[in-house]
């Protein structure tokens, strides 16, 4: 995908790292011109940030509603106003790369949950693998049998406590792994979670580093 094709409706992602710290912002497209993406301004703790930093690196993901999101290994930031408004200018000599649901956009989880029989059943405690797009992985221990049947439907719920986001869906699953810490269920969602793609997203994108890039800010009032 080139930028030029990015939708209007769009949501922008970056993360910027330098060294070994990082730091993951997100904003809207605002339109595209000239072998520019024009995005609304990233804002951090409620100012403008400039990426006039040296050796930044910046990586993109765009993600779009019920669609698989592209990827920018590296992409370019500066700072523009246009008729009185302020926009982020991205450029990019690399072609956005489509991200496979099934494989390399399955992101681990490792979050405390739990399962249980949509129709009703009891509620049981979970860890959950990963989870994609299209489907989530996740471990019951200590069942000798298995709890769930293949094609049944099963109502999945947690916390992710580093994004800050609850998971709350129902999958069929579609395999099952017995292994020493006990049963693996790989569930295939039901319908589509439109709000999952950009959480998953976020999840692949950041470095989980315990620090940030010092980025420095624009007044808000230029």
């Amino acid at each position: 995908m080139r930028l030029s094709e990015i939708a209007a409706d769009s949501i922008i992602n970056v993360v910027v790292s330098k060294d070994d710290l990082s730091i993951s912002l997100t904003t809207t497209m605002a339109f595209y011109d000239e072998d520019l993406l024009f995005v609304n301004p990233f804002m951090y703790e409620d100012n403008i940030v400039s990426f006039d930093v040296p050796d930044l690196n910046v990586e993109m993901m765009v993600v779009r509603a019920n669609e698989v999101p592209y990827y920018w290994k590296r992409v370019h930031v500066g700072l523009m106003k246009i008729d009185g408004n302020t926009y982020h200018a991205i450029s990019s000599r690399h072609t956005g790369v489509r991200l496979n649901r099934r494989n390399s956009f399955r992101v681990f989880v490792g979050e405390e949950g739990s399962a249980f029989q949509a129709r009703g059943g009891e509620k049981l405690p979970i860890i959950v693998k990963d989870i994609s797009a299209t489907g989530i992985g996740f471990l019951v221990h200590g069942i000798d049998e298995d709890y769930f049947d293949m094609g049944e439907q099963v109502h999945i719920n947690y916390i992710d406590k580093e994004e800050r986001f609850g998971i709350d869906v129902v999958g069929r699953v579609v395999r099952t792994t017995r292994t020493d810490k006990g049963t693996i269920y790989g569930c295939s969602f039901s319908k589509v979670y439109p709000q999952i793609n950009k959480y998953v997203a976020d999840k692949q994108l950041h470095k989980k580093k315990n620090k940030s890039v010092p980025l420095p800010f624009e007044r808000k009032d230029k």
